[in-house]
């Protein structure tokens, strides 16, 4: 009987201890990944996904179109090296920039802004509350561009973006209703900062991040086209969005609307810039180009505490200056614009998911990453990662055919893309496996399966023992007709 015992507990440790494995072999994601691209009702010209798990990257492979002739022909097809334009994600690697002078004591992040920049940096509707370095890496410093064009044009300084004398004033450059502490997504806030990395280091910003970030990351790509050698410059992509008279069409024609080479490519004199005037001149927000498998790099050294292929970036204690949150929604104080759950917590460059109301990127589990995400021109991306467990996911497209705010679920703001991507990413590297639902139908089948097995064995005993008592029964039966 201990026998019967011992099978039974072995396989009820067995059953429950059953979890769902996915298991998507590389045929099948690039498969779902083909899906996401060739939607009929809302198609990508191209898009890739990067998925990294204990710190090793178990998928990298971009697909679809990377450029197209004139003619509408394809010029060159996507992979993985290619680099776009990757828009805000630009913002992670000019905050690293940030953090390696404050790591040097070259500036304090609680510093007033002002003290960097060679002019007084505040807002006048609020004159009592200095503007720091951490609100300009955080969106907090109520500096404003509200659709205004933030790229300040060739010699002109910065500063007159916020000079009512000057002809490139915008008369909203600071806001009248949200106070510094209050978040507010802008652009604005990390030219300042490419301002302030030129008047620290006296060097061009584009060549500071070359040499002190993008190099030491093993990125070829940069922020300045005109210093990268030609064959760099064949690795960028275009971004395209579909269009007909200007608006999304899905029927339309793929559109370029960045980086449009196939004419040759453009050369612009710096010859005359002033280094610390304006630093927005070379994209600190938004400008670097760079590919699928480079932004991994970036992920790599967040997971390593600030140490890539054996070379310190940032000390572990200064990554996690970086990642301590700066702003966080509060409901009752209403202390910022979530972007309808776009938004829920910020720190030192990097955003953070919540997971609170709409603030998530899946739809079952709390995915419990930090990162920063992209939109601009046709491309849309992300880089999150979660630097506890080594998970990370990279993903963006090229192209789009649908407005991103239009292409939604109900369950999040972030575009249904990017949804798709980082779901898919979930399924490859069965991240949070404890959050998983799936427990409870095995438990179950558990239970049947030994209530089975109990029956089984019940009636094999009742068997053993009607046997044992009728041969008992045969037994007694022989030694009386012996006796008689």
């Amino acid at each position: 009987m201990s026998k019967y015992l011992s099978i039974i507990l072995f396989l009820f440790i067995y059953t429950i201890s059953i979890n769902k494995v996915l298991n998507l072999d590389n045929d099948e994601i690039i498969k779902r990944i083909r899906k996401i691209i060739d939607n009929k009702n809302s198609p990508l010209i191209g898009g890739g996904l990067a998925v990294i798990k204990n710190n090793q990257t178990i998928f990298c492979k971009s697909m679809g179109i990377s450029r197209l002739n004139p003619d509408g022909s394809i010029n060159k097809t996507a992979n993985e090296f290619n680099k776009y334009r990757t828009a805000s994600i630009s913002k992670l690697f000019t905050a690293v920039a940030i953090w390696q002078l404050e790591e040097k004591g070259l500036l304090n992040i609680n510093d007033e802004a002002s003290k960097y920049l060679n002019f007084k940096l505040r807002n006048p509707h609020f004159p009592d509350i200095p503007i720091t370095i951490a609100m300009l890496l955080s969106h907090t410093s109520s500096v404003a561009e509200y659709g205004s064009n933030y790229n300040i044009p060739y010699n002109h300084h910065i500063s007159e973006f916020f000079n009512n004398k000057s002809e490139i004033y915008y008369n909203g450059s600071y806001s009248k209703k949200n106070y510094p502490g209050y978040f507010d997504y802008m652009n604005i806030n990390y030219c300042l900062l490419g301002t302030i990395i030129e008047n620290i280091t006296k060097v061009r910003f584009d060549l500071y991040m070359k040499t002190k970030v993008l190099e030491p990351l093993n990125i070829t790509g940069g922020f300045n086209l005109d210093i990268m050698p030609l064959e760099v410059l064949d690795e960028i992509g275009t971004i395209y969005k579909k269009l007909t008279n200007g608006s999304f069409d899905i029927n339309g024609k793929w559109t370029a609307c960045m980086d449009d080479f196939t004419k040759g490519f453009p050369k612009k004199n710096y010859s005359e810039y002033v280094i610390g005037t304006n630093g927005a001149l070379f994209g600190p927000m938004g400008s670097l180009r760079i590919s699928l498998t480079e932004l991994t790099h970036l992920v790599y050294m967040f997971l390593n505490n600030g140490t890539y292929n054996g070379k310190v970036i940032l000390k572990p204690e200064t990554v996690e200056k970086m990642f301590k949150i700066i702003w966080k929604y509060d409901e009752n104080k209403k202390n910022g614009d979530t972007g309808d759950g776009y938004d829920y917590a910020y720190a030192g460059g990097p955003s953070f998911i919540t997971n609170i109301g709409k603030n998530r990127i899946h739809r079952t589990k709390n995915l419990n990453f930090s990162g920063h995400t992209a939109d601009a021109y046709g491309l849309f991306g992300g880089v999150f990662f979660d630097r506890i467990r080594g998970y990370g996911v990279v993903y963006r497209g090229n192209g789009v055919s649908i407005d991103l705010d239009k292409n939604v679920y109900d369950f999040s703001p972030y575009n249904k893309w990017a949804i798709d991507f980082i779901e898919l990413a979930d399924e490859i590297g069965e991240f949070y496996p404890e959050q998983n639902k799936t427990y409870l139908p095995h438990i179950i089948l558990g239970i049947y399966i030994i209530i089975s097995i109990i029956v089984v064995i019940g009636i094999i005993v009742w068997k053993s023992k009607a046997k044992e008592n009728g041969d008992e029964n045969d037994k007694k039966g022989k030694l009386v007709e012996e006796n008689k």
